[in-house]
């Protein structure tokens, strides 16, 4: 099952950056093909980390179990659950996004699991996403 998962940040007030979540919405995407993310085609986490790396990005982070990149230039935090042990992949794209006055961190996910091991680890990657941003809230 693949799921998709949209988070938004918006920054109130005129002169200083106050951060609040606004939108959390999950919509499940039909497992019958790969299904586009943040420009991607999710179906192989080292085609998307090759891509990423000869368009200018960088890996971050390198562990058994996920890796980390970047886009600068794309304003793009990508981590990727790496398959093990009967694991699934995972593919998770956060970029920053402005519209006028209004700032936000869209978080898109497509996860290759069974539901309940995926809900585990899109809540696992709000919380991270969550703490880091805590000190940007009043």
């Amino acid at each position: 099952m693949k799921s998709a998962l949209l988070v938004a940040l918006q920054p109130e007030g005129v002169n200083m950056v106050r951060w609040l979540p606004i939108l959390c919405m999950a919509a499940l995407v039909s497992p019958a093909s790969a299904a586009p993310l943040c420009g991607y085609e999710a179906s192989s986490i080292d085609r998307i980390v090759g891509d990423i790396t000869r368009a200018g990005g960088r890996v971050v982070l390198d562990t058994a179990d996920f890796i980390a990149a970047e886009e600068p230039r794309r304003m793009i935090l990508w981590t990727f659950a790496k398959p093990k042990s009967g694991q699934f992949p995972a593919f998770i794209c956060r970029q920053v996004v402005q519209t006028g006055d209004r700032i936000d961190v869209q978080l898109r996910a497509v996860c290759n699991g069974a539901k309940p091991e995926c809900d585990a680890l899109i809540a696992s990657v709000l919380d991270q996403q969550q703490k880091a941003t805590q000190h940007l809230r009043p």
